[in-house]
């Protein structure tokens, strides 16, 4: 408001008084004069070092007496009153501000929203709404600009719910999907169960955004399904290697199911015929594709 009080000062004071006498700086005996509409001499201001202070002599006065310059004039009963409108503008509208707040942070808190969510949209709405019209000055003594940042808050709060909750609907959405997912895959395969022989494996490197095949070996091994793991061998080593297979998704393009584990990606193909083992390391990123052959009973671990 300091910026508010002192612009009114000056505009108020200056206007007035330049209605009646005209200023004009007198540079031979370094003050302002101060003529009527005659173009009479007044008065002159003078600046007094020793005072520190501006001091005002009226030509009318017969003792010539100096008096102290008061830049108000008559007019500080017009410039207290308006400036009281102003303030009793700003409280009322600053109070309009926190009534709307207040009124946002109930609404929140007796909804029936789950509790993780409300505090999401209380997190954000504080880092990008709050903490943002906390740092900045709002001129709140204008009924506009308190208008439009109240529309703000309340757009910006409105975006945030609805973002929020459309999250969560989606991520339970794709939780039920892949619950479900996890079931047929689960009766899909129990019959898969036990081991195959491999009629070609596949290498792949990543290079240049695209896999490049680097190596074919046929006939040279064997996997083993078992539900939640999977192992595999080739013909002439002694000792399996096997993944875990974790449930991740299921894949409509590919017609795929995928699993994760600490060692990478797995995917095993609808049909039963192919599994990709995906590789990751400083250097590379790899793939390799089991084509399966036959069930074979005697292929044991």
């Amino acid at each position: 408001m300091k910026s508010i009080i002192i612009s009114l000062f000056l505009f108020i004071s200056l206007q007035s008084y330049s209605q009646t006498t005209s200023e004009k700086w007198n540079s031979m005996y370094n003050r302002y004069d101060y003529t009527d509409v005659n173009g009479n001499l007044v008065g002159y201001k003078g600046y007094n070092s020793l005072t520190e202070s501006w001091e005002y002599t009226s030509i009318k006065l017969q003792n010539q007496k100096t008096i102290p310059y008061n830049p108000y004039g008559n007019n500080l009963q017009l410039i207290n009153e308006t400036l009281s409108i102003k303030q009793n503008r700003y409280d009322n509208n600053i109070t309009r501000v926190h009534n709307f707040l207040n009124s946002i942070r109930d609404q929140l808190n007796n909804s029936t929203l789950d509790k993780n969510l409300i505090q999401k949209i209380k997190n954000r709405f504080n880092s990008e709404y709050i903490n943002v019209y906390n740092n900045k000055s709002y001129d709140l003594s204008s009924n506009t600009t308190t208008n439009n940042v109240i529309q703000w808050l309340k757009n910006g709060y409105d975006r945030i719910s609805d973002t929020e909750i459309r999250n969560l609907v989606e991520a339970e959405e794709a939780l039920k999907e892949k619950e479900e997912a996890s079931k047929i895959e689960v009766d899909m395969f129990k019959k898969r169960y036990g081991g195959y022989s491999i009629s070609k494996i596949e290498e792949f490197a990543f290079i240049d955004k695209k896999w490049v095949k680097i190596k074919t070996e046929e006939n040279i091994g064997y996997v083993y399904y078992a539900g939640t793991m999977i192992y595999f061998k080739k013909s002439y080593t002694s000792s399996w290697l096997f993944r875990q297979l974790i449930f991740d998704r299921y894949d409509t393009a590919l017609k795929s199911y995928w699993y994760t584990s600490q060692y990478g990606e797995t995917t095993i193909d609808v049909p039963f015929t192919t599994v990709i083992f995906y590789e990751s390391t400083n250097y590379m990123d790899k793939k390799y594709v089991y084509t399966l052959g036959k069930f074979d009973k005697n292929i044991k671990l």
